[in-house]
């Protein structure tokens, strides 16, 4: 259970430095156990000209996070390579798909599934989502380039897959590649038993699969409807996951 508080930020949505760390504690209290941070647990680090490591990234952002949710399932991060609007497909100069970027993503993760370990912690419990919500096949292309390149290098690592898909043919590669699928609960109900089929026959080859919301105002809304029988949907299709945006958003 996860809901995007980014607690790893002294300021995020409605996170602040006076509230972060009750924040914290009563999400704790109701059992979210899979806290999200922003890219800015994760820094690139520098590179030389042969796609090695030269300059470790900082570990301070995520050290203090991680801190903040002893005893946490999964460490979630939203690595942010696109949103609506664009792609961000190269890394540290390197396009996705060449060597150089597989050299990259591959030294980077390489290295943070490294400080996990350093620290007590497994790399499977470390879940990226790459791009939020895809829903166009330039964005299903890069997450699949940038799950290569990290799986190549650490296949335990989880990518995690809020995909809001607006046809059922060219996220197809996308789906299974990933190893969790999380889509939207209102588009579940809405659409059609193809579009559910597209995510059950993932879950039958091995993928993990939940639910996630994201409408509001969630407290005009009642609690049975939208928070609790979420998670009973999650078990009725065998998934393991649930999150709601967001958890540290108080709309202004």
């Amino acid at each position: 259970l996860g809901g995007w508080s980014y607690t790893n930020e002294e300021r995020m949505y409605g996170v602040t430095p006076q509230n972060r760390e009750a924040l914290v504690k009563l999400l704790r209290e109701h059992r979210v156990n899979a806290p999200w941070a922003t890219r800015s647990a994760l820094p690139d680090g520098r590179y030389d000209a042969e796609g090695n490591l030269a300059e470790p990234p900082d570990t301070a952002n995520l050290d203090a996070w991680a801190k903040l949710w002893p005893g946490a399932r999964q460490y979630m991060v939203f690595v942010a390579v696109g949103d609506y609007g664009s792609v961000r497909r190269a890394f540290a100069g390197s396009e996705a798909g060449t060597p150089l970027f597989t050299k990259k993503v591959g030294a980077w993760i390489r290295f943070w599934a490294g400080h996990l370990r350093k620290t007590g912690l497994k790399p499977g419990q470390l879940g990226l989502l790459l791009v939020d919500e895809p829903n166009r096949k330039e964005q299903y292309d890069a997450t699949v380039a940038w799950t290569k390149a990290l799986k190549a290098a650490e296949p335990e690592v989880l990518v995690w897959v809020d995909a809001m898909p607006q046809e059922l043919e060219t996220c197809r590669e996308m789906l299974g590649a990933v190893d969790v699928l999380v889509p939207k609960r209102a588009a579940w109900l809405e659409k059609d038993d193809a579009y559910r089929k597209l995510f059950l026959d993932q879950r039958d080859a091995g993928r993990q699969v939940g639910f996630y919301s994201c409408s509001g105002p969630a407290r005009c809304f009642d609690p049975y409807s939208y928070y609790l029988l979420q998670q009973w949907h999650v078990f009725a299709i065998g998934g393991r996951w649930a999150g709601f945006w967001a958890f540290g958003d108080n709309g202004g």
